[in-house]
């Protein structure tokens, strides 16, 4: 069961690539093809038909080894998500988690004076990662203080290395301010440049930059963490959601403190309960919900929660989807009640949702439940080891497809360049060939802006709605799942693409509780 991850991005010989791949939970992703699409329009038919002939040279052509298409979010990805789902009507369509989740970051740090502040910390940062001579004074002292963390200037997404500069920055104060308050750094000494008017007076005599940038270190931190633990290739939906729900029980814990500018953390705060809106959808939740330790968690009969009958209604919605038949559809309706009361065959749980469901006993054609559940939990969520990093675990082989000719070519040429892009040297991690310039900063946010419009366009939401008010989930039941507590009985008060075609059945009226 493979989730297709496409890409497109531009090399350092400046073309226009596109890489398929097919990722597996908990595999090492397997490179499909790269496509050289300089010269073309990167229009959602053509990258479909790049994907087609990809799938057919493959011997994939049918499709059907595929469960879902995962994808970054533009418009035109969103356009090509549509197209895949109309050629495969049992293809699931997302966009990548990670990349929402470096959204919000971005979002959160457009805030007029915290971009400011981002400004003067990598303008810091590039200044002595420039300098041979003062670069290498700020890392004796960084030695003398005990700093271990050097400057930082490069991530493999963005807003995220924004996030990871901020920190750099904040560690190394102490060592900045004391190569800042040296006579030569502060006036030219025989003949020597001293260190640039501007960062000396960042470091040492900006009063709102030290406060403001540990203030946006704390408001984003949670975010970063939440990136950091899903990035791997075992995380499933479930885990995403898990995370996202973290980071608003964690946002909401932030506290204000002496120079905090509370507009800001007001700004973050509906950043995030929008964000959370538009990224919590229906599938994410019957994600959620199918996750054996989050059943509770993820029923909430709260204004903007979701029910049990939500529950129910969603599953069907994926049979009728996937042509079951109405037999097929009443069990599953079902299941999904006797799933969320714990009661057998679906008792217990365990940490690893999708090794849970694998090792229900059960037949999937009493209990269709199980094979939904594998088939959601199946899924690869986002691309973050995928498909710009999986040239590092390509597989090879003789007959058509990928061979170890391309993958020996694909190792020189196959670099992903993000725009707040430098080599980071582990023996020396104040290296840098180029610095970020001020026009690379302004682009990334401008492009960040389009990003914000084209998600959003025509979307509502009302500010008391969102996660940080409550209204959502159940921050004590977050606790249970955390400590790895079971779900207990509830009191009442693999294949899935069916044959079906003919076989007319109501969700409504199947579903009925």
């Amino acid at each position: 069961m493979l989730t297709l991850l496409i890409d497109g991005w531009e090399d350092i010989l400046k073309r226009s690539l596109y890489g398929c791949v097919g990722a597996e939970v908990g595999q090492y992703p397997s490179v499909l093809s790269l496509t050289n699409m300089t010269g073309t329009r990167g229009t959602a038919d053509n990258i479909m038909a790049a994907a087609q002939g990809v799938m057919k040279t493959m011997q994939l052509e049918d499709g059907q080894n595929f469960i879902a298409v995962t994808t970054d979010n533009p418009s035109v990805m969103q356009a090509f998500r549509s197209k895949c789902q109309e050629k495969y009507f049992w293809v699931l369509a997302f966009a990548c988690f990670l990349h929402q989740m470096n959204t919000i970051i971005g979002e959160i740090c457009a805030f007029p004076s915290m971009k400011q502040i981002i400004k003067q910390a990598n303008r810091v940062v590039t200044f002595f990662n420039s300098s041979h001579y003062w670069g290498g004074q700020l890392k004796e002292e960084a030695k003398k203080c005990h700093v271990n963390r050097g400057l930082k200037k490069n991530c493999e997404t963005r807003f995220y290395a924004l996030s990871l500069q901020a920190q750099s920055v904040q560690s190394n104060r102490t060592p900045l301010s004391h190569t800042c308050l040296r006579p030569d750094a502060q006036k030219k000494e025989k003949g020597l440049s001293p260190v640039a008017a501007d960062v000396v007076e960042t470091v040492l005599r900006d009063r709102d930059f030290w406060p403001c940038l540990n203030q946006l270190i704390r408001v984003i931190k949670p975010l970063v963490d939440a990136i950091g633990n899903v990035e791997s290739r075992d995380a499933l939906l479930a885990d995403c959601m898990l995370e996202l729900i973290r980071c608003a029980q964690a946002m909401l814990r932030v506290a204000t403190e002496e120079g905090d500018d509370a507009a800001f953390l007001l700004h973050a705060w509906t950043v995030f309960n929008r964000r959370f809106h538009s990224m919590n959808m229906n599938i994410h939740s019957l994600a959620l919900f199918l996750h054996p330790l989050c059943r509770k968690l993820a029923i909430n009969e709260a204004a903007k929660g979701r029910s049990l009958q939500f529950m129910v209604d969603t599953a069907l919605g994926l049979a009728k989807q996937w042509r079951w038949s109405k037999e097929q559809a009443t069990r599953l309706a079902a299941d999904v009640k006797h799933y969320y009361q714990s009661k057998a065959p679906f008792t217990g749980g365990g940490n690893d949702g999708l090794d849970w469901w694998r090792h229900l006993a059960v037949n999937v054609d009493i209990h269709p439940l199980k094979k939904l559940a594998i088939r959601i939990l199946s899924i690869v969520p986002h691309a973050g080891e995928t498909t710009h990093r999986c040239h590092a675990h390509m597989h090879t082989r003789d007959q058509s497809g990928i061979n170890a000719d391309l993958v020996n070519d694909l190792d020189k040429t196959f670099t992903w360049k993000p725009p707040f892009s430098t080599a980071e040297d582990d023996e020396d991690v104040l290296a840098g060939p180029e610095d970020i310039s001020l026009d690379e900063f302004d682009t990334a946010f401008d492009e960040l802006d389009k990003t914000i419009e084209a998600e959003h366009r025509g979307e509502e939401f009302l500010p008391g709605e969102g996660i940080l008010n409550g209204k959502v989930y159940d921050f004590e039941e977050l606790a249970k799942v955390d400590n790895g507590e079971v779900p207990t009985l509830v009191v009442d008060n693999m294949d899935v693409i069916g044959t079906a075609d003919d076989d007319d059945w109501d969700i409504l009226a199947v579903g009925r509780l």
